[in-house]
């Protein structure tokens, strides 16, 4: 199944990547998807893509230009805003991001970000504070 392109809003550079206290963290509220904490390269543009896996949404968060011949020296964190699609009957939420391929001989590792069932989702506040928040451990995301 091929991936399709989804809607995306990205940040300027948020904050520092190699503080130790900042974690990625993902939440849904109704269908749009909010990453605070995206560790990439500086100014370098992000996409994100959907593919669906049964009753699973996969969103991979990645850069655009997945083979750059010339990147920065230097990381930034990102807040990254998606559209999910609507009524895709979709039923749980998997989150994974990935770098680019400079430097590598060997494509880079995806890394999960988090899950949410959707059904978390319904009736939630539209600032998003009662919504489950997702961080970044352990190669699958844990919920605080």
């Amino acid at each position: 199944m091929k991936s399709s392109l989804l809607p995306i809003d990205q940040s300027g550079c948020d904050g520092n990547p190699y503080d130790a206290n900042v974690r990625p963290m993902v939440r849904l509220a109704h269908d749009t998807l909010t990453v605070q904490g995206l560790s990439n390269r500086c100014s370098q543009r992000l996409e994100a893509r959907a593919k669906r896996r049964g009753d699973t949404l996969v969103v991979m968060i990645q850069p655009a230009d997945l083979k750059p011949t010339v990147v920065a020296k230097c990381s930034c964190l990102y807040t990254v805003r998606v559209q999910l699609p609507r009524d895709d009957g979709w039923g749980r939420l998997r989150v994974v991001t990935r770098g680019d391929h400079y430097g590598r001989s060997a494509p880079p590792t995806v890394l999960v970000l988090g899950e949410i069932d959707r059904a978390e989702d319904g009736g939630s506040p539209p600032d998003g504070s009662a919504l489950p928040h997702w961080h970044i451990g352990g190669g699958r995301g844990r919920r605080s």
